[in-house]
């Protein structure tokens, strides 16, 4: 590393010149701001969400369906559906409701 101020040769981790004692610690030129920090994680949320919905559209033809002897909601959907593919997120059963 060269001095700026003396133009010497000293090495690498040393904080001072070894010539004339000018401090050789190189100042941070730019630090982020809680500002960036926001769009940057926002970008990469958008990202990803956008990814999992890709993906998913894509490999729609691969994607298994649930049995409805384990789901018995997904029947009923299938069942207003016409006997199409059921969706996750159908009418789930009251956990609230006394059981007879």
């Amino acid at each position: 590393m060269r001095c700026p101020k003396c133009n010497a040769d000293n090495k690498d981790d040393v904080k001072f010149c070894k010539k004339c004692g000018t401090p050789l610690v190189v100042k941070q030129t730019w630090k982020p701001t809680w500002k960036w920090h926001l769009k940057v994680l926002g970008i990469i949320y958008v990202v990803i969400i956008a990814l999992f919905f890709l993906i998913n559209w894509l490999l729609r033809d691969y994607i298994r369906e649930l049995p409805t002897d384990i789901t018995p909601w997904l029947k009923q959907d299938r069942d207003k559906a016409g006997g199409e593919r059921a969706t996750v997120g159908g009418t789930v059963p009251d956990i609230h409701q006394r059981v007879k």
